[in-house]
């Protein structure tokens, strides 16, 4: 397994339940740790799956 870090991505969107905010572009800010089995990766060069 490998981890995957990507800090401080940032997203501008539109989202909310309020009328209102679906006006509203908001900035959402992620922080994400991922578990990832990379082992098929090394098993060859074919990129197609």
């Amino acid at each position: 397994m490998a981890t995957v870090f990507i800090e401080d991505l940032k997203v501008d969107t539109v989202i909310g339940l309020c009328e209102w905010e679906k006006h509203v572009k908001q900035t959402l800010h992620f922080d994400i740790d991922m578990q990832v089995d990379i082992s098929g990766a090394s098993s060859g060069d074919n990129i197609d799956g």
